[in-house]
């Protein structure tokens, strides 16, 4: 028969283990995941920062090096911007000068080649609409044109710029070429009116004719847009079928 003393022994030990168990039940509610999301959640705001900062600024030089190429004089001679704007200026000046070697208030034609099948002359002609003189004499075609013109203008630079950073030569060349074509003829349609400088539209004056069929009259500008238009035909052709043998010497080679 256990004396009083052990008994009080071990209602003492039961009244702790009950403690311990209770106290234990407090902690694994604490980590419950109801528990967890409702208690805030303790962070260094110095490391937030740090890490947005970081994140920022390798973001930014990502898009800096995409938009912003690294600008040398290698750089600068084969992104072909000054073929660009020379070419601009060059057809700008013939433009000119036929416009001040010719009476433009009738028609004026110089024969240069004629070799019976083929004739070359110097025409000068004013087209205030679009190639082959589409929307001629129109005031609302001629806005439209100044539009598509300008904003044709724009997206060329865009995407040739946008582009440097690859360094393809070939691209650079075809973006300017075709800057200079889109440019040189925004500007005829935009400044060159009746009231501001004696004649109005764009100036053409080149004229083939093939075998008794007259081609379009055109410019330089027009020689600068046809051209890079018909070599990146050209170029994204070759790509693609150098692509189509590649992948077809794969699939026979897997084979």
């Amino acid at each position: 028969m256990p004396t009083l003393h052990e008994g009080t022994w071990k209602v003492i030990n039961m009244a702790d283990l009950e403690k311990d168990n209770q106290e234990l039940v407090e902690e694994t509610k604490d980590l419950t995941p109801e528990n967890a999301e409702s208690k805030p959640v303790e962070t260094d705001d110095d490391d937030e920062d740090v890490d947005f900062k970081t994140a920022f600024k390798e973001a930014w030089q990502e898009l800096h090096t995409f938009i912003h190429p690294k600008w040398s004089w290698k750089l600068v001679f084969f992104s072909f911007i000054w073929m660009g704007i020379l070419f601009v200026g060059v057809d700008q000046l013939t433009k000119w000068l036929i416009v001040k070697s010719f009476d433009y208030d009738v028609t004026n034609a110089i024969r240069v080649i004629d070799w019976g099948w083929l004739q070359f002359r110097i025409v000068l002609t004013f087209n205030q609409g679009a190639a082959f003189g589409l929307g001629n004499g129109k005031l609302w075609a001629r806005i439209l044109y100044i539009i598509i013109s300008w904003n044709a203008s724009i997206l060329i630079l865009r995407y040739w710029y946008q582009g440097l950073h690859k360094n393809n030569k070939l691209n650079n060349f075809l973006w300017m070429l075709a800057f200079a074509g889109a440019l040189g003829n925004a500007i005829d349609r935009s400044f060159y009116w009746k009231k501001t400088v004696g004649f109005s539209g764009v100036i053409d004056f080149f004229s083939f004719t093939f075998w008794g069929w007259d081609f379009a009259i055109f410019n330089f500008a027009d020689i600068c847009l046809t051209v890079a238009v018909i070599a990146a035909i050209v170029v994204i052709a070759y790509r693609e079928i150098k692509e189509w043998k590649a992948e077809k010497a794969k699939k026979g080679n897997v084979e």
